[in-house]
């Protein structure tokens, strides 16, 4: 007997120190695949002069630009202290309306965000080039937000991003009539919507783009985005996407086309360039760390096991 009472002993001893080991291991990955893929990079060499150091910067690139009176571009520059703590650039000019570009365009500009205003909207077709440019620099680490047209409309069609932003690139689309001014904040805590209201002024173009199936965003919708604000009828919609480089996120509306004037749409658009820089993403648990928490459950289960059989 006293036998088995010494093997039970050394035998969860054991086992001790394999959970032991195991956590440590863990952690270590934990540690490695939680770090922050977002952090702002400065300006390189050759970046527009209005991108000053200590900036959160954005790009628009292949977008509606319209006259710049009409748009809230400008506004933001000159005004981003109202917003949030975080200075603000954006840089409207470099790439707005150019016919092509590429990934050292996007390069040469290094901007922390690339925004996509309405392209679809302006009688802009993405070229698949342009798409695989985009998707280069995203992954490098820069934050992606589309708004309003940013897939389709009458025969320019830029479907192929919609995988960037989450969305299904098969599904059609439509451009109606936003029927309400307002979109209810499913989580009031996430980023995009510190110091906006709720539910969320519409602001700017009172139009919106939609899935042309129900007239109506819904989850089913999505192809990896979340679904972070709507409007009781579906047609108002804010997603995100998190694809592990990049955040993602999207407006069905355009809450760019004004003077400043619609506050919530200001600041969300703030938020928008400056959130998402700074959150981490959640960990995925990677093929190492799989086995090692299922290793860790056995070690506990069976020391859990020989100290209740030792307790008899």
């Amino acid at each position: 007997m006293q036998k088995s009472c010494r093997f039970g002993s050394r035998a969860v001893r054991n086992m001790i120190l394999v959970c032991a080991a195991l956590l440590v291991g863990i952690g270590a990955i934990a540690d490695e695949s939680s770090s922050p893929p977002f952090a702002a990079s400065g300006p390189p060499p050759g970046a527009p002069s209005e991108f000053r150091d200590g900036a959160i910067t954005a790009v628009v690139v292949r977008s509606w630009v319209g006259d710049p009176d009409e748009l809230i571009w400008d506004y933001l520059n000159q005004n981003w202290d109202l917003y949030g703590a975080v200075e603000i650039q954006i840089d409207y000019t470099s790439l707005g309306a150019v016919d092509v570009f590429s990934l050292e365009d996007l390069e040469a500009v290094g901007a922390d965000v690339v925004i996509v205003s309405d392209p679809a909207g302006s009688s802009n077709r993405w070229s698949q080039v342009e798409i695989n440019a985009l998707q280069e620099y995203a992954a490098q680490g820069h934050n992606l937000l589309g708004t309003f047209l940013l897939y389709r409309h009458n025969q320019y069609d830029n479907r192929a991003l919609a995988p960037l932003w989450g969305h299904d690139p098969g599904m059609e689309y439509a451009t109606v009539e936003a029927v309400e001014n307002s979109s209810y904040v499913v989580d009031p805590a996430h980023c995009l919507f510190t110091d906006v209201g709720y539910p969320m002024d519409l602001g700017g173009y009172p139009h919106v783009q939609i899935p042309q199936d129900d007239l109506s965003w819904d989850e089913s919708d999505m192809n990896g985005a979340t679904i972070l604000a709507r409007s009781t009828s579906g047609r108002n919609a804010v997603t995100s996407y998190d694809a592990g480089s990049h955040w993602a996120n999207y407006i069905s509306y355009m809450p760019e086309y004004q003077d400043g004037s619609d506050r919530d749409a200001a600041q969300f658009l703030y938020n928008a360039i400056v959130c998402d820089v700074e959150h981490e993403a959640v960990p995925a648990i990677s093929g190492l760390m799989l086995p090692l928490m299922v290793l860790l459950l056995l070690a506990v289960s069976t020391a859990t096991l020989l100290l209740r059989r030792r307790s008899r």
